[in-house]
């Protein structure tokens, strides 16, 4: 990170500030597909099987949301701390 400019790195520390605290709103659209795709599923095996569980689908789609979320918030704190380390550094 040495090649990287001051105020490239304000950038970076203060764009993953902002993803870290909008990381449920991110994550919300890959949340929303997910749960569209495993309701398609779920109304498909219903016809076929009428057994399938629907809260294990509601349950997965919840799962998948709270990944993505806590995905998301990782990524963003991990390149803020490497951005806010380096500005330290350089003071």
């Amino acid at each position: 990170m040495k090649k990287l400019k001051t105020k490239t790195l304000w950038v970076i520390a203060i764009a993953s500030g902002l993803f870290f605290i909008l990381s449920p709103l991110i994550a919300t659209p890959i949340g929303t597909l997910a749960d569209k795709i495993l309701l398609a599923r779920f109304a498909e095996q219903w016809s076929l099987t009428h057994s399938a569980d629907p809260f294990w689908y509601m349950a997965l789609g919840e799962q998948i949301f709270t990944f993505t979320t806590l995905f998301v918030a990782f990524v963003a704190l991990v390149f803020g701390v490497l951005a806010a380390r380096e500005l330290y550094k350089r003071h």
